[in-house]
């Protein structure tokens, strides 16, 4: 992970051209609870990299649609769909797209899936994403990165319609899968990837 985000903070910096004194802002978007060692070993290797010469924040958001809350809009009546040559009132009670509901100082609920976006009577009441704050963030604006997020969700490649979940997770979960398999090559040297001509390529979709 670190060599990784090492080849990345060089790339953003190079493109970015960062010059002495500029604020730096480092949103990371995780779909599992970062360790508190894992924060201190990143925040450790940017702090070395950019040797003082930036000031730089750090956001740290943990993105999950396992947990126990759901949104309702009771006076939502759903949306005429036709099914099978039959019409059909899809997303009952469910809270329009991008409906956001802050519980504490760093949790909150975001809603990326609306009335308009239910495919089938089958798929049941969405869930909202839980998107937590680690406590060792010292960028910590939950409206800016919870706009963030909803923002990432309608960037998707494979689609022209809004995704459910933001690119970053949604891209970095294809990517996982597909270099794992790749992995299983003889000779499969993932560098390619990372500092290769593919770096800035969609392969993955």
């Amino acid at each position: 992970m670190l060599d990784s985000l090492r080849t990345t903070i060089g790339f953003v910096q190079k493109q970015g051209s960062w010059k002495p004194g500029d604020r730096v802002r480092l949103v990371f978007h995780v779909y599992k609870r970062l360790k508190d060692t894992e924060v201190e070993a990143i925040k450790g290797l940017v702090n070395s990299l950019v040797d003082a010469q930036y000031v730089v924040e750090f956001a740290f958001l943990d993105m999950s649609a396992t947990h126990p809350y759901y949104l309702f809009n009771p006076n939502q009546p759903g949306k005429d769909k036709w099914i099978g040559g039959f019409k059909r009132t899809l997303g009952k009670g469910i809270p329009e797209r991008g409906i956001c509901l802050q519980l504490d100082k760093s949790r909150s609920l975001l809603h990326l899936t609306g009335p308009g976006d239910v495919k089938t009577e089958q798929q049941g009441l969405p869930q909202p994403l839980l998107v937590e704050l680690h406590r060792d963030s010292t960028f910590t604006d939950m409206t800016y990165l919870l706009r963030q997020i909803y923002h990432f969700s309608f960037m998707s490649w494979q689609s022209f319609f809004p995704a459910s979940i933001p690119i970053t997770i949604h891209y970095s979960r294809l990517i996982a899968r597909l270099l794992g398999n790749l992995d299983l090559i003889p000779d499969w040297d993932s560098k390619v990837i990372s500092i290769g001509p593919l770096r800035g390529r969609k392969w993955f979709l």
